[in-house]
């Protein structure tokens, strides 16, 4: 039988320590605050999304009748699990959909979860913090960007979408070469970036987006989905 190793970041890791100075603890990992939903984060769906949800449980044939042609599609959609490969719709997955937005079932309301969100991120940057926003859906991060960019809040990305780029390449298509230390680890700038050299090694676009959010000041936001931001970001 085969086996798995795991270890938790903690086990090899140091937890911050908010009574020392912040440079005496460069390798420790940021403390975590648990904040009830009640003091942030809570949300109430709109009537749409409750009567759809009601609909769905009633009848779910009757349901998909009236709102699947509102649900993503595409192959993205197969990938995020709202559709099968044969684009037939999931239910449970569909539930979220309801729930994320009510453009899913037709509806110009405002999305309640989307505002909720927003007011976190707005809140945390006031306070000089950055902030990772985790997306179970690639549309819920196109949603998010676009939140980002009307305010004017540079954000990174680091979904299955970005890994797919390959290396980080220029506007011509060409691979960039980054400068390197001596031991093979690339070297940032003053701002926190990386620097490009003719003589260096390649980065992967995925990697480029975890560098600048980590160290870029001017990064404020990563949008992350699940299944790639668990790993090496924070």
């Amino acid at each position: 039988q085969p086996h798995v190793i795991r270890f938790l970041k903690s086990e090899v890791m140091p937890t911050y320590n908010r009574t020392r100075p912040v440079e005496k603890q460069p390798l420790s990992l940021p403390a975590k605050d648990h904040i009830p939903p009640n003091e942030a984060g809570l949300f109430t769906l709109t009537e749409a999304q409750s009567q759809a949800i009601l609909e769905m449980f009633e009848d779910w044939n009757a349901w998909t009748q009236k709102y699947e042609h509102y649900m993503p599609r595409g192959d993205l959609a197969v990938e995020d699990g709202i559709r099968t490969s044969e684009n037939q719709l999931t239910k449970q997955h569909a539930f979220r959909q309801i729930v994320n937005n009510p453009v899913y079932i037709g509806s110009a309301d405002e999305s309640p979860k989307h505002k909720a969100a927003m007011d976190i991120v707005d809140r945390e940057l006031a306070g000089g913090n950055k902030v990772l926003v985790f997306c179970r859906y690639h549309e819920q991060i196109k949603a998010y960007a676009r939140f980002l960019e009307e305010r004017g809040i540079e954000y990174c990305m680091y979904t299955g979408e970005i890994t797919k780029q390959g290396y980080k390449k220029d506007a011509a298509g060409h691979d960039i070469i980054f400068e390197v230390d001596e031991f093979g680890s690339y070297k940032l700038d003053a701002q926190g970036r990386p620097i490009e050299k003719q003589q260096g090694k390649r980065m992967l676009a995925i990697d480029y987006e975890r560098l600048m959010f980590q160290n870029n000041a001017s990064k404020k936001v990563m949008l992350a989905t699940y299944s790639a931001g668990s790993q090496s970001v924070t």
